[in-house]
C-alpha cells in the first residue's frame, strides 16, 4: 500500500495518516509496526533491492560461461528489469 501511494503521490505528499487510512487501520497503529514513515520507505527499498539482486545473481554465478559473458548477461538483465519497473 505504501509503495503504491509513494509512487502515485510522491513520498513527501503521503502522510502516515493517509497510509493508515489506505490500510484500513487507525492512524496511530502505523507506529505499532514502524518507527517512522522513513522506516517504511527503507523497508520498501530493502525488499525491492533484495528481490532485484536475487534475480540478477544467477547471471553472475554461472560457472559455465566466461566473466565477460556473465557481465553481459548481468547488464542485460539489469536493464530489462529496470525497464519493466517503469
Amino acid at each position: 500500500i505504501a509503495s503504491r501511494l509513494f509512487y502515485e503521490r510522491g513520498y513527501p505528499s503521503v502522510s502516515t495518516r493517509a497510509l493508515a487510512q489506505a490500510a484500513g487501520i487507525q492512524g496511530g497503529s502505523v507506529y505499532h509496526h514502524f518507527a517512522s514513515k522513513e522506516e517504511i520507505l527503507y523497508r520498501i527499498v530493502q525488499y525491492g533491492s533484495g528481490e532485484f539482486f536475487a534475480g540478477l545473481l544467477p547471471h553472475l554465478e554461472a560457472d559455465d560461461i566466461s566473466y565477460p559473458e556473465r557481465l553481459d548477461r548481468f547488464v542485460r538483465a539489469y536493464i530489462t528489469d529496470a525497464q519493466a519497473r517503469r
